[in-house]
């Protein structure tokens, strides 16, 4: 870099210091002072960034390897670009290669595409803020200065590709004697103009709307619970693993599971495992798990387990809460024939025909998970409480649902996978390393002869900045950075101080 660079940066923040210096004496706000101060510092540093691209192409553009590739200088033109600290500028030099095409080694070099207009430091905040804000706060701390467009954001968030599994060594397998999957679902709401004009007749004969939504689909899996703390009452997942997404239909389904067995199967020595537990509402989509792991054994989650029966017992009023005992109880006791007998009292109860309508469904409900609502009630220490209603709530619905937005179907499963990826311990900054790793290029500079006159250049270039000393001058009367007398100085000499 030379000496002119250093100088003028070198000026501009001693100018900084000296105004900000009578400001920090007189100050009743040390908060406000503080930000004052670096968004006047920023700027500067922001400039020496650009300088060192341009120092950086510099050396390209002097390098035997560039001469000796047949890369001719054609033209050298501005580059304005965002980063984490904010926009800066700088000028590279733009070739022709052997076969006629435009280049530009130093993009080449760094990983940057001809049009971009965004680093990977930039792309890093807002991808680790969308997680749980909107696409247009996440654009307004894209980086410290300054801010990018919502629609900048969802084109982020449309582009990024999402690994399905990550951290894992499948050369040491573990072995557990038991694995737990759950599943649950959020219903999230699609943008108007993905919605289709369907209606539906309700049971008045009266014809209304169609709920236009799109089924985003959780699944994880963990090796079971322990104590956030000793002498703490919550508890927590062990090694806990996400998969989310939209999977629309069969056939997406089964991709949904095969990402499960993957990574299961990757991880874990599944002929070791003797019982894996998969817990859920008893959705079809949830129980075609069962067709993947041989152990696999299906239990009912206790909410809906409660929610049908309240639902049930709702009609008998005073009498609810011995009309639940006794669905408990036979249930408790794997009593098919007392779950029937005690429901067809509960019918008999109905008076109207929406009543019994719900009595008859959840009725329906017991019957055709029987078995998997029994094994809820068992006292067997390996069957473990299920909190998919939770986890949907915490992950997905606090992002993609619980307030008033909507969403595109490619928009949805994204952000999901985004988030699956975030809390298995995916590091934003490495899932952009992966995406840039084809387009470095080292060979284009000596990496030793770089540094070495880096330095030396560096050293004598601030050497030569310093002020020249005079005898008998005061040094505080020169300017540091120009090596000239200030206007201080300047009056003294006028006035015979010194020569």
């Amino acid at each position: 870099m030379n000496r002119e660079i250093i100088q003028q940066l070198l000026g501009e923040m001693q100018e900084v210091f000296v105004e900000s210096f009578e400001e920090i004496i007189k100050a009743k706000n040390y908060a406000e002072f503080n930000k004052s101060y670096a968004a006047k510092t920023m700027p500067i540093l922001l400039k020496a960034l650009g300088k060192f691209y341009e120092h950086l192409d510099d050396y390209i553009r002097k390098s035997e390897w560039r001469i000796k590739n047949g890369y001719i200088i054609k033209d050298n033109v501005k580059k304005r670009i965002l980063t984490s600290l904010g926009y800066i500028e700088y000028t590279k030099t733009i070739y022709r290669d052997r076969d006629g095409y435009t280049v530009c080694l130093l993009d080449d070099y760094v990983g940057l595409k001809p049009k971009e207009r965004m680093m990977d430091d930039a792309r890093e905040r807002i991808l680790e803020d969308v997680i749980d804000s909107s696409y247009r706060k996440a654009g307004i701390v894209a980086s410290i200065l300054d801010s990018v467009h919502k629609q900048t954001v969802k084109n982020l968030i449309m582009e990024t590709e999402i690994p399905k599994t990550i951290n894992i060594d499948k050369d040491k397998k573990k072995v557990v004697d038991v694995l737990y999957i759950e599943a649950d679902e959020d219903h999230v709401a699609l943008q108007d103009k993905f919605k289709k004009k369907e209606y539906i007749t309700d049971k008045n004969g009266k014809k209304r709307k169609k709920k236009n939504t799109i089924i985003d689909k959780l699944v994880y899996c963990f090796e079971g619970k322990e104590l956030e703390a000793p002498i703490s009452k919550r508890k927590r997942l062990i090694n806990p693993y996400y998969f989310a997404g939209v999977y629309k239909g069969t056939n997406e389904n089964g991709k949904l599971w095969e990402e499960v067995y993957e990574y299961i199967s990757s991880r874990y020595d599944l002929e070791k495992i003797k019982k894996i537990y998969i817990s859920g509402d008893g959705a079809s989509w949830i129980r075609e798990g069962l067709n993947y792991f041989n152990q696999a054994i299906f239990v009912m989650d206790e909410f809906h387990i409660l929610k049908y029966a309240t639902n049930a017992t709702s009609v008998l009023q005073d009498s609810q809460e011995e009309g639940m005992h006794r669905i408990f109880d036979a249930l408790r006791n794997n009593d098919k024939t007392e779950l029937e007998n005690t429901f067809g009292i509960i019918f008999n109860v109905c008076k109207t025909d929406k009543e019994k309508e719900t009595v008859n469904e959840c009725y329906k409900y017991f019957m055709d998970q029987f078995e998997s609502i029994c094994l809820r009630f068992q006292k067997n220490e390996e069957i473990l409480g299920c909190s998919a209603e939770c986890h949907v709530s915490h992950i997905l619905s606090n992002r993609l649902s619980s307030r008033p937005m909507g969403w595109s179907i490619k928009g949805c499963n994204n952000i999901s996978k985004l988030i699956a990826y975030h809390y298995n311990g995916g590091s934003i900054a490495k899932l952009l390393e992966r995406k840039r790793y084809r387009l470095l290029n080292y060979n284009i500079i000596n990496f030793k002869e770089a540094k070495e006159e880096c330095i030396k250049n560096t050293k004598q270039d601030i050497k030569l900045a310093k002020p020249i000393k005079k005898p008998g001058v005061d040094p505080k009367y020169y300017n540091v950075i120009q090596a000239e007398l200030t206007e201080e100085g300047k009056i003294l000499k006028l006035m015979g101080k010194f020569n």
